[in-house]
């Protein structure tokens, strides 16, 4: 720390000196004896005011001013030589004076502010143990000890809470392993802004100048410690909180333990917002929004969703360049091995939510930041459906059961879980594979029977060899409707296929690719199905498999979620009519937002997902987990199947 320097400005007969004309002659420098003004110096120290040195001084000043006009009315190039000591003499004391005076006006200065406080340009500075200004000092806590005392029947897990003194200042001290974080309770008056955080890594110490509350929250002062990185390092993470938001971080550090690094501050509502890049527009008012006569347009990466807001939003928005949207409501954090991940409500009031955003704290480097960072609108499951306008409808509130889904264009959707659909019970870690297949377990005991779909696709199959290779059951297309003008056609390879499976003792069903697009054509299709099996041993599900043709703008593409849903329940019906029992197939994306499963829990469901995240919630009999199979007696990739109902022994039963 760099010291003060106290400028005073030159006394008027020292400045009248120096300015003389340079033709006039300098006075000489004397090198005068001690004595010939020790009684005046030892005068002057020992006066008790500094009163007492200005009237000195005054006297000087006044024989100064005698002397110049002595000087002035002589006129000559040089003064006589009495006249010159008699300058000398005086500037000398004069000089002395001013120093004199300088000494007791800091002296005094000094008694009134109290001691600086010592710093070091490198380095902690050695505690001497001196404390010459205890009296003087401020305490952020009056009684630390006591405070510690409750501190400590608290949970500050790892760290412990203590009281201890460094470089003259009392600190409160929280301590893990090798670990120590050093708050300053004590300052000097005026102060107490100046806040030091110090870390020690039992090998290096460094001070940081962060803000904090000793009086507020312990969340606020013990960090997270662990290996966050995804690495061997050890970090500790500072969440710094407001008052005005008390569960949301303002501000998080990243400290390198190793080396006491610090990375740079994350500025969690900053580094949010820019993310969200917003335009507005006037828009009819609708039923869903009879209040709302704009929208918002928000883009987040290459996704853009569309937002009915009210006219003070709007008003705000456009013509004050507000910001309306905020951050900080439900934010929540995941710590582990693999980094911390967070989550957070993005709304425009408290009764107006967007949507949620997520992502991971990180650091890239020598940079802390976020990565992976994801947002997700709340929409409704027909948020898609064809002659939508897709403008979003704000929630009034948060929504804790959800499913992501992904929309169309880029967008992220999360959509309400429904109570009214069974869930399933499924861990997914109880998946072991044996001999090319999947078999899930429950206690140690095969819960599921392993099988195989097929069409035209897989060509020529030896059935034989399949039945040998374990599958157990076949589900068979028969055929599909059309996408242009959606005739009815049969699967080629369908009769030789539900033939050589009945032979070599494999349980069938059947599945019937979909194009209807009213119900009369969705019975039209269940009849087709039941003419083309008559005389076969069909012991597993007839499924009606509805999904989206994305290759080109087939017939049915544009049929709404509830007239899919429909074309279910009539195609569904008309099979269990016949005796059969009805399935539908599709996958996480269309069992949300194509069908209704809530009209639908009747009905068993094959599912089809091949990835690793399993998040589809609801229940179903059927799993299809991969579309690269292996098997022998199939050239190719072949579909993959689990059931977790053994339909063929309930078929028996039922017998």
């Amino acid at each position: 720390m760099e010291k003060d320097t106290n400028e005073t400005e030159p006394l008027q007969g020292q400045q009248e000196l120096n300015e003389q004309p340079e033709q006039e002659e300098q006075l000489p420098m004397l090198n005068l004896p001690d004595s010939v003004f020790r009684e005046d110096v030892k005068k002057m120290v020992q006066d008790d005011t500094i009163q007492d040195s200005k009237e000195y001084i005054g006297i000087i000043l006044s024989e100064l001013e005698e002397t110049k006009s002595e000087l002035a009315k002589a006129r000559i190039p040089a003064p006589e030589k009495k006249n010159i000591w008699k300058g000398i003499s005086v500037v000398l004391l004069l000089v002395l004076a001013c120093w004199v005076l300088i000494f007791f006006y800091t002296k005094d200065r000094q008694d009134e502010d109290g001691t600086a406080e010592p710093t070091a340009a490198v380095g902690a500075p050695e505690d001497t143990g001196n404390d010459t200004a205890e009296t003087e000092k401020e305490r952020y806590i009056v009684d630390l000890q006591t405070y510690v005392d409750q501190i400590k029947q608290s949970d500050t897990a790892p760290f412990s809470a203590s009281v201890e003194s460094m470089y003259g200042y009392e600190y409160l001290v929280f301590t893990y392993e090798n670990i120590s974080i050093f708050y300053q309770n004590e300052y000097m008056e005026g102060e107490e802004d100046n806040k030091r955080v110090m870390i020690d890594n039992g090998t290096q110490l460094s001070e940081f100048n962060w803000d904090y509350d000793l009086t507020g929250d312990l969340k606020d002062l013990i960090p997270y410690y662990g290996t966050y990185l995804g690495n061997d390092s050890y970090q500790l993470l500072f969440l710094q909180y407001s008052e005005e938001m008390p569960d949301y971080p303002e501000e998080i550090h990243f400290i390198d333990v190793s080396n006491l690094y610090n990375y740079n501050t994350i500025n969690m509502k900053e580094e949010l917002l820019k993310l969200f890049l917003l335009d507005y527009a006037e828009a009819p008012s609708t039923e869903d929004a009879a209040d709302s006569v704009t929208t918002m347009i928000m883009t987040v990466g290459e996704a853009v969703y569309t937002y009915y807001i009210s006219t003070d939003d709007y008003v705000d928005a456009v013509y004050y360049s507000a910001n309306n949207l905020s951050v900080d409501q439900y934010f929540t954090m995941e710590f582990s091995d693999a980094g911390i991940t967070f989550n957070t409500a993005v709304t425009l009031s408290d009764d107006e939510f967007l949507g949620e955003v997520s992502g991971v704290f990180t650091v890239n480097g020598i940079y802390a930041g976020l990565t992976n960072v994801k947002y997700g609108a709340y929409v409704d499951a027909d948020q898609e459906d064809y002659g939508s306008d897709g403008v979003i409808t704000p929630r009034k509130s948060y929504l804790y059961d959800k499913i992501t889904i992904s929309g169309s264009n880029n967008e992220r959707y999360l959509i309400a879980l429904s109570d009214e659909i069974g869930y399933n019970d499924i861990n997914w870690d109880n998946w072991i594979e044996e001999d090319g297949f999947f078999t899930y377990y429950v206690d140690n005991v095969p819960a599921t029977i392993c099988g195989i779909d097929v069409s035209r696709y897989q060509g020529e199959i030896d059935w034989e060899k399949v039945k040998n290779a374990g599958a157990e059951f076949a589900m068979i297309r028969l055929g599909y409707r059309g996408t242009g003008e959606g005739t009815l056609e049969i699967d080629k390879y369908f009769l030789q296929n539900i033939e050589a499976a009945n032979e070599a003792g494999i349980h069938v069903g059947i599945y019937f690719y979909s194009q209807a697009i009213n119900e009369t054509e969705a019975v039209e299709e269940a009849n087709f199905v039941l003419r083309n099996i008559s005389g076969f041993a069909v012991d597993y599900p007839i499924v009606f498999d509805t999904e989206m043709y994305t290759a080109s703008e087939a017939r049915a593409n544009n049929l709404t979620r509830e007239e899919r849903t429909n074309l279910c329940i009539a195609f569904c019906d008309r099979i269990k009519e016949a005796g059969y029992t009805p399935m539908i197939y599709s996958n996480t994306r269309y069992m949300i937002m194509g069908i209704d499963l809530e009209r639908l829990t009747s009905y068993d469901k094959w599912f089809a997902y091949y990835g690793e995240n399993y998040t589809f919630p609801y229940d179903f009999q059927m799993y299809q987990y991969s579309a690269q199979g292996i098997i022998d007696g199939i050239d190719g990739y072949v579909d993959l199947d689990v059931s977790f109902i053994d339909y063929a022994a309930d078929q028996e039963s039922s017998n």
